[in-house]
Formats: structure tokens, sequence, C-alpha cells
């Protein structure tokens, strides 16, 4: 199925990574995360989690960035071709990726 949304991945500062990478270590000598450790380079060279999406209601228009490992899942095994998720703003289960967004919007799909 193809890609109806991007990600990205954020610029992080090396302060911020350093903390990341100290709480990834925690979490592996706790039983949290499992191994084996790998290497502060390999980390941030691999790793998905900090993919993050641009997300906008289709009804209250608000707009949030989120990491995309909330939604990963579910768009991986096919369960959505989309993350959809319940707007913070309005509350309703009607937000969606910026770029589904352009999409949909000029159809009023869901008014």
């Amino acid at each position: 199925m193809p890609k109806l949304f991007k990600t990205y991945k954020p610029i992080l500062s090396n302060s911020q990574k350093k903390n990341l990478y100290r709480e990834y270590e925690l979490g592996i000598a706790e039983g949290f995360i499992p191994g084996p450790k790998l290497s502060f380079d390999n980390y941030f060279k691999n790793s998905d989690l900090f993919d993050m999406i641009e997300m906008k209601c289709l009804d209250c228009h608000f707009e949030l960035n989120l990491s995309y490992e909330h939604f990963s899942m579910d768009v991986l095994h096919n369960e959505a071709a989309f993350p959809l998720d319940f707007c913070p703003e309005c509350g309703k289960l009607q937000f969606v990726p910026k770029d589904v967004f352009k999409k949909l919007i000029p159809f009023n799909v869901l008014k």
C-alpha cells in the first residue's frame, strides 16, 4: 500500500541526544528495553523512534507534531491506511496527518 503521509526526523542537539541515550541505557539496564545495547551512533542512525508526523484536525483545524511511534504498528500491519486519533483540542476522532488533511478537506468528507 502506498504511503499517504510523510514523517520527518527532528534535528536534535548534542545535549538532547546525550539525554535520550542515557534514558535508553537506563531502560536497557532495568530490562524495560530489550538488548543488546546499541552504540550511541547506531542508536540514532538506525532508530525510527524519533520520526515525527504533522497532524491536523479535520474539524477544528488544530495542528500538532507527534511521535510517529504511537501510530507505527497500526500502519505497519495494514490495520490503518494512515494515523487517526482524537484531537487534543476538540476531542473528535478527526486528527489525521496533515498530508491526508490536505487531500480530504476540499471535499468536506466528514462535515
